[in-house]
């Protein structure tokens, strides 16, 4: 027996350290894509961002400090002043590939929405809002914290108690309370270790406030405002079917979600509320698509910004394909969105880009079980409305599956998803348990002009801390994956519940807190800017990178913000600070 690589000659140790070290450097996906440090000032930006990150290395190896990766996201309070953060707020992102409607604005933007809604109903600009100060807490349908429009508030147990939300957000104390009932913190969890519970109740208590239309508008301007501020000009965003009711029903009640199921629980609120959505395959309601579009045009009126975004359609893991009337609920979900793809409205078929199943993976469905029961089945079936066309639901719709976001090293869901998601599969991180499977990828066929080999992993790292994947960002198996070739981009998640608007602060957890070198982070921008221009084939799940001529003014636009970006930071760098 013997190892392999031993060497009792300090000159050969030497060598071969630094051949063993070049060789696997050289497999990061950036060297693979052919993006690098281009210039001078951009090495020096690169070298200040390195002392920047350093200095906290250093303070932490010498115990003057718990290193930032260490702490929770919401414990961290990065400051304003931070020269790192400056600088990623100052750099074009690309685009917010992985984010979900329902949770897509910060805690603080959202509780500043709620301020600006409350003054624009007390002038009769739309209903007031209330939130209850006691639940129901024998039923479970109603919960301290819950938001509820006037018209929602009629006919309430007797238990339910209620205060006007302008009373309540406009004192301090009010408003932190509110805040800690809206996001994820262990102040808020306490002893609680069911942290996906925590994310079902944040729900239950906001949810019903997007049955309004207008607020529904009013809560998307605000996200895309968000987003253009921290300098994100593309977003695809994860939504479901929403629906909408502005006031009440003939018989003088207004239903809530909490009404609709007789076991209704506010832990399982996400459940019931997919359990009991009716959504109608021939004539889908898209007036939550068009409300979108609104929001998109209110947020940037002159097209200033160059705002665009997408949507991916999706149902929720916890419903059973093995049983019949959650079959029928996914199924229909799923044609639906293929009907509208289909349609003859050009806005609305060029929107929808594909379809996810989302929500807790680890108590969620088997990926495979929707593979056999609804991907891999033609349009109609699951509820017998099969037709002429025999297709599988996969070639006329794409699908970009949340997978690898799991706490098992048994799951292998992985392995279905990158053989469904043509794409890009949300989270993935648990790939490096699959090394045949990352192969598989890595020798896979590629785009002769970018090297982007696909499925790209949507990374979310304060999520993935947050929801306690990775307590200690440092151990996240994305540098691995990224290090070996895995193409990545880096996205935000739920910044409702766990408070990170915008992309910086995720940026500067993959920076510090996975050591990742300035070229992957270019690198990951660079991705989101050609998701912009990617063309999805009108034979749906056979898309393809744009035509060379897209992808080299892409590259073009990327290059040149890119370095505008460089000369801002350099300039600052020069003055001596932010």
């Amino acid at each position: 027996m013997g190892n392999g690589v031993y060497t009792c000659e300090k000159e050969n140790y030497d060598v071969s350290r630094e051949r063993i070290s070049g060789e696997d450097a050289g497999k990061w996906f950036f060297n693979q894509m052919g993006i690098g440090v281009e210039e001078e000032k951009e090495d020096k930006v690169r070298e200040h961002m390195e002392r920047c990150r350093d200095s906290w290395k250093q303070k932490a190896v010498s115990g003057e400090e718990i290193y930032p990766a260490a702490k929770p996201f919401y414990d961290l309070m990065i400051s304003d002043s931070d020269e790192l953060l400056g600088i990623f707020r100052r750099m074009p992102k690309g685009g917010l590939l992985h984010v979900h409607s329902a949770a897509a604005l910060s805690t603080d933007g959202y509780l500043e929405l709620l301020l600006t809604y409350c003054g624009k109903a007390e002038t009769g600009g739309g209903p007031k809002i209330n939130v209850l100060t006691r639940g129901d807490n024998e039923g479970a349908k109603y919960i301290e914290g819950m938001l509820l429009f006037d018209y929602q508030c009629r006919n309430l147990p007797e238990e339910v108690k209620f205060r006007s939300l302008s009373e309540v957000i406009r004192n301090i104390r009010g408003r932190a309370w509110l805040k800690k009932m809206l996001s994820i913190s262990d102040e808020y969890l306490g002893s609680k270790t069911d942290i996906w519970a925590a994310f079902n109740r944040i729900f239950a208590r906001i949810d019903n406030l997007y049955t309004n239309r207008d607020f529904y508008i009013d809560y998307h301007v605000a996200f895309f405002q968000e987003c253009v501020m921290d300098k994100i000009n593309y977003v695809e965003l994860r939504s479901g079917f929403q629906e909408f009711q502005d006031r009440e029903e003939k018989n003088g009640k207004a239903w809530v979600y909490g009404e609709r199921h007789s076991r209704y629980h506010v832990n399982r609120h996400l459940y019931y509320k997919e359990l009991t959505q009716i959504v109608n395959v021939k004539d889908p309601d898209d007036s939550f698509l068009e409300a979108l579009l609104m929001a998109k045009d209110m947020a940037d009126p002159d097209g200033k910004h160059q705002l665009k975004f997408k949507v991916i359609l999706n149902a929720r893991r916890n419903l059973d394909p093995n049983k019949p009337e959650e079959l029928d609920k996914l199924s229909k979900k799923v044609d639906a969105a293929i009907k509208i793809k289909e349609s003859g409205n050009e806005k609305l078929k060029s929107l929808v880009i594909g379809f996810d199943f989302v929500s807790e993976e680890d108590r969620g469905q088997d990926t495979a079980f929707y593979a056999d029961q609804v991907i891999y089945k033609p349009f109609g079936y699951g509820y017998g409305g099969e037709g002429e066309d025999l297709r599988p639901r996969i070639q006329r719709i794409d699908f970009f599956l949340h997978d690898g976001e799991s706490c098992w090293k048994a799951d292998d869901n992985m392995l279905s998803a990158a053989l469904i998601s043509k794409h890009r599969i949300g989270h993935g991180f648990n790939l490096n348990w699959f090394s045949r499977l990352a192969d598989e990828i890595l020798h896979g066929e590629k785009d002769a002009k970018s090297g982007l080999r696909e499925p790209v992993l949507e990374i979310c790292p304060i999520s993935n801390q947050l929801l306690r994947y990775y307590q200690d960002i440092r151990n996240h198996s994305a540098y691995e994956l990224m290090k070996n070739g895995i193409c990545c981009v880096i996205a935000n998640d739920d910044p409702l519940l766990l408070g990170n608007g915008g992309l910086s602060y995720d940026f500067w957890e993959a920076y510090v807190g996975m050591e990742l070198p300035y070229e992957v982070i270019k690198t990951s921008v660079f991705i989101a800017y050609l998701y912009q221009e990617y063309v999805y084939g009108e034979e749906y799940g056979c898309g393809e990178l744009s035509p060379h001529p897209v992808y080299d003014r892409t590259k073009e636009r990327f290059e040149r913000e890119w370095g505008d970006f460089v000369e801002m930071a350099y300039q600052q760098l020069e003055k001596g600070g932010r």
